[in-house]
């Protein structure tokens, strides 16, 4: 795995743990990017809410998991990531942010 990062569903980046030197304000624009496809799918197939969504590459994979109807958590692995591991243990990880994010209170300025 090359890292995470967690941003909003605008595209804005929260924090990162990237360690493959990929821009993580990149990444974060692109989770929001495959979070507003993949809403559009399950609105126009009536299939609910967004979950998650991959992108296999030929050198490895970027996972968008939902946190809540703010945030977005995207991994970054390579191709010998185990997905469906990945899969079974993300959500609980998205459960867990989503726990602690609802503890945050936005600021104003």
């Amino acid at each position: 795995m090359h890292g995470c990062v967690l941003g909003g569903v605008d595209g804005l980046l929260v924090t990162h743990n990237l360690q493959n030197g990929a821009d993580p304000d990149d990444l974060a624009a692109l989770a929001a990017t495959t979070y507003g496809l993949g809403r559009q799918v399950g609105l126009r197939l009536g299939q609910g809410d967004f979950q998650q969504s991959t992108v296999r590459n030929a050198g490895g994979y970027l996972s968008v998991y939902a946190i809540n109807g703010q945030a977005l958590l995207a991994v970054v692995g390579t191709d010998s990531i185990n997905v469906a591991r990945l899969h079974l243990h993300a959500p609980t990880t998205a459960a867990k942010l989503a726990e602690l994010l609802d503890g945050v209170s936005p600021t104003t300025s």
